[in-house]
């Protein structure tokens, strides 16, 4: 059964460490019922908390066991037990660095305990800083 994090410390440290932003939002009763097609496939006792949704095709995910993330018709799932590696996806950066800087990254790599790796793509700025130091916290605990 996979590791269930606190809910309530995942969202603390998104909101200390970055922030909603445009299509990146903390998920509340109040805005639940816009991510249904997203929840929908949750197991039981696992709740999302933090979405980051470009549109029905492009979205990440990050509940209390794991990130799901789904560009168009490619689905991705890493429950936070398995997590192994989490660093900024550098060469999938390396012209947005070339060009913006750090504060446009958008791409997280993530190594999974058998040595797996997926790269999500979240909204740039503060989103990415908050979900990027959630992943880092997520790991070391």
């Amino acid at each position: 059964m996979a590791k269930e994090r606190s809910a309530a410390a995942i969202i603390t440290h998104f909101q200390r460490k970055g922030g909603e932003g445009e299509f990146t939002k903390i998920i509340t009763e109040r805005n639940e019922p816009e991510y249904a097609e997203q929840l929908a496939g949750l197991e039981d006792g696992e709740k999302g908390l933090i979405i980051y949704k470009k549109d029905n095709t492009q979205w990440v995910l990050l509940t209390s066991k794991r990130i799901i993330s789904v560009k168009n018709e490619s689905r991705s799932d890493v429950y936070y037990q398995d997590l192994a590696h989490v660093e900024v996806a550098m060469d999938e950066e390396y012209e947005n660095l070339k060009q913006e800087g750090f504060r446009s990254f958008t791409r997280l790599k993530l190594t999974d305990i058998n040595r797996n790796t997926y790269v999500f793509q979240v909204e740039a700025g503060s989103p990415f800083n908050g979900i990027s130091q959630v992943m880092h916290f997520i790991n070391r605990y």
